[in-house]
């Protein structure tokens, strides 16, 4: 199972590789079975997780901005624009996750 949150500037830009994670499914498959899948989204933290929420796929603290985390160029390599932090102005380290965002599971 893979936990992975897409955040960037724009859809050329993606920071999911400095936000994802995968867990093996334990001495079986994970389609050998049901399964629990959970999410736990607070002010401080982002957790994912199967079957127990000691299990975690994922895990992030909101102690550092995603900009920062990002380590996006300082352009647009397609379009030679600048980039320029969409949550900077919020003030909050966990933007873009300090506000509803859409779940997928695949």
């Amino acid at each position: 199972m893979r936990s992975t949150l897409h955040w960037g500037p724009d859809s050329h830009e993606d920071g999911y590789l400095h936000s994802t994670d995968t867990a093996n499914a334990l001495h079986t498959t994970y389609a050998a079975g049901f399964h629990t899948y959970g999410l736990e989204w607070s002010s401080k933290y982002l957790l994912t997780w199967v079957d127990s929420r000691l299990d975690q796929v994922y895990y992030t603290n909101f102690n550092t901005p995603f900009w920062n985390r990002g380590d996006f160029p300082a352009a647009d390599p397609y379009t030679g624009q600048a980039l320029v932090n969409p949550w900077g102005a919020t003030g909050s380290d966990a933007s873009p996750f300090d506000q509803d965002f859409y779940l997928i599971l695949k």
